[in-house]
């Protein structure tokens, strides 16, 4: 729409191979499960609304605007999703994910403290970050200039801001 660029990511478990409408896949295939759901967005559009992310933020952060989500429930087999809006300037504090996380950077820059890299290492728009089970970082956050959008998947539990269990730390 527009002139605008637009950042098309997918991700499967399948080797992706674009083709013209009438050289789609056949569901012929005994192995295909017409029941499943094959698509599914996570727009605004869609039944998304944002509200306030409940982690503590900075008052620079709060007076730029702060940080947004717009979550969405599991549908079937489709994966539960947490888009995060963040204005400049903002971070979210020390935390790890229970059942590990995805990140798809939408647009702006990330960084993440903790991954054991100094200066932190930025992802970009269009870039993505896995950590696993377990894994604390933090603070994330990103510029003091731009905006920024990512989308998680891993959002079926929500991130704890303590010290993670044992058994996460001695997997690492």
């Amino acid at each position: 729409v527009g002139d605008m660029s637009c950042t098309l990511l997918i991700t499967s478990s399948a080797q992706i191979s674009p083709r013209a409408g009438e050289e789609a896949p056949s569901d012929d295939n005994p192995s295909v499960d017409t029941g499943l759901v094959r698509e599914r967005s996570y727009r605004q559009v869609d039944g998304g609304a944002r509200r306030n992310n409940h982690s503590p933020h900075s008052q620079a952060c709060l007076d730029n605007g702060g940080v947004q989500n717009m979550g969405f429930n599991m549908l079937d087999n489709s994966p539960p999703a947490l888009r995060v809006r963040w204005a400049p300037s903002c971070q979210i504090p020390y935390h790890y994910h229970p059942t590990g996380a995805l990140y798809f950077i939408q647009y702006g820059v990330m960084m993440f403290e903790g991954d054991g890299m100094t200066p932190d290492v930025p992802f970009y728009k269009g870039e993505v970050r896995w950590v696993r089970p377990g894994y604390a970082y933090g603070p994330e956050y990103n510029s003091d200039d731009e905006p920024m959008e990512i989308t998680v998947l891993g959002t079926d539990t929500p991130p704890t801001f303590q010290v993670p269990p044992r058994w996460a730390l001695q997997a690492a």
